[in-house]
C-alpha cells in the first residue's frame, strides 16, 4: 500500500528503526569514548573501594563492653562501699 511519498510502509518502519539504532549507538558510542578518556581514575577508584571493603570484612567486630563502678582512690582492704 502506497501513502503517495513513493516509499513502503514496512520501508518507513525500518528507517525509523535504523535511526532509532543508530541514535543509541552514538550515545554508546559517547559513554564508550568517556569511560576510555577517564580508565585510570575509574581503575584506582575501583582498586580503592575493593581495598576498603576487604579491610572492612577483615577486621573483627569491636568487643562487647560492659559498664562497671570503680573507685576514685584506693581501698582499704575490707572496706564497706556504699552509696
Amino acid at each position: 500500500m502506497d501513502d503517495g511519498s513513493g516509499i513502503a510502509p514496512d520501508c518507513l518502519a525500518s528507517l525509523s528503526m535504523n535511526s532509532a539504532l543508530s541514535g543509541l549507538a552514538a550515545r554508546l558510542h559517547k559513554v564508550r569514548r568517556l569511560l576510555l578518556v577517564r580508565r585510570r581514575g575509574l581503575a584506582a577508584l575501583a582498586a580503592g573501594s575493593a581495598v576498603l571493603f576487604a579491610v572492612s570484612a577483615a577486621t573483627a567486630p569491636p568487643p562487647h563492653t560492659v559498664r562497671v563502678w570503680t573507685a576514685a582512690r584506693d581501698l582499704p582492704a575490707g572496706a564497706v562501699l556504699g552509696s
